[in-house]
């Protein structure tokens, strides 16, 4: 999620940059059209007075200034295309801005839920742990008891042992007794 957060940030950056080249393309286009409508304007009103001048009416020719009109429109026509095509870019960048911002809070939204659940399941793991911690003391604890049983059990069965070989002896004994008083002769 983080990989695509920082994705979908790196994108963001790029669109806002974008954008902003955008305006920036836009500004100068604005500011050409309006130097471009200034000279038209200039040259329109030294047309005009060129024309009311005699001499200068006799320099210039009705084709020469509709050729000088026709060049300034397809100036202005050409910039004109130029700011359209360039308001069009900014706002599907704008489109693709909002869009891309829905999409970051959105990942920040889950973001923040993923990160929850970690601190959630961390403090669960925490808990578990220190469970796992008591039940390995508990388990050390029955651990020692056990091999303290087993010792004295031991001694027990070493005692029992004793015990078992002496009575087995104390049983050949009367066995022995009782063999010699059946081969005794008998008086």
């Amino acid at each position: 999620k983080e990989k695509v957060l920082v994705s979908q940030k790196e994108d963001y950056l790029s669109v806002e940059r974008s954008l902003k080249e955008a305006q920036e393309r836009l500004v100068l286009a604005q500011s050409i059209l309006q130097e471009k409508d200034t000279k038209i304007q200039s040259l329109e009103s030294g047309i005009g007075k060129k024309r009311n001048s005699p001499t200068a009416s006799a320099r210039i020719s009705s084709g020469d200034i509709q050729g000088l009109k026709d060049e300034l429109g397809q100036v202005r026509e050409s910039l004109q295309a130029q700011v359209s095509e360039s308001k069009n870019r900014i706002s599907a960048l704008e489109g693709l801005l909002a869009q891309q911002e829905k999409h970051m809070a959105e990942y920040a939204v889950s973001l923040q839920s993923n990160r929850k659940k970690i601190k959630h399941m961390a403090n669960r793991v925490i808990v578990k742990n220190r469970k796992i911690k008591e039940m390995g003391t508990l388990i050390d604890s029955k651990n020692d008891k056990l091999i303290e049983q087993e010792g004295i059990i031991k001694i027990y069965q070493g005692k029992l042992k004793d015990a078992n070989q002496s009575l087995r002896a104390k049983e050949e004994k009367v066995r022995s007794l009782e063999r010699q008083v059946v081969e005794a002769p008998q008086l």
